[in-house]
Parts: C-alpha cells; sequence; structure tokens
C-alpha cells in the first residue's frame, strides 16, 4: 500500500456498506461511524470536492 493507510471510516447507508466492508476488513481495519460524529474530521471529502 502506496500511502500505509491502516484504517477506514465508513457510515451505513441502508444495505449498500455491507459489501464494501466486508471486502475491507481483509485489509484494514474498518470503524463502522456516524456521519454526524465524522463530520469535523480534518481532510474529510466532500462532494464539492469530489466534483473537481
Amino acid at each position: 500500500m502506496a500511502r500505509e493507510c491502516t484504517h477506514v471510516a465508513m457510515e451505513s447507508t441502508g444495505e449498500y456498506w455491507r459489501p464494501v466492508f466486508n471486502i475491507l476488513e481483509a485489509n484494514f481495519q474498518v470503524l463502522l461511524v456516524n456521519a454526524h460524529h465524522i463530520k469535523n474530521v480534518p481532510g474529510r471529502k466532500t462532494d464539492t470536492k469530489d466534483a473537481q
């Protein structure tokens, strides 16, 4: 892994998060979080950044 990422935080969205969680947990420590709680984490992605 080029950037040595060890943890992934994701929010649950209906049932769509489950397969992604299952794939990621083989290589990362996956944290299932509430979006409200992660809102102030620095470097987080936004829809505006995605659009750029």
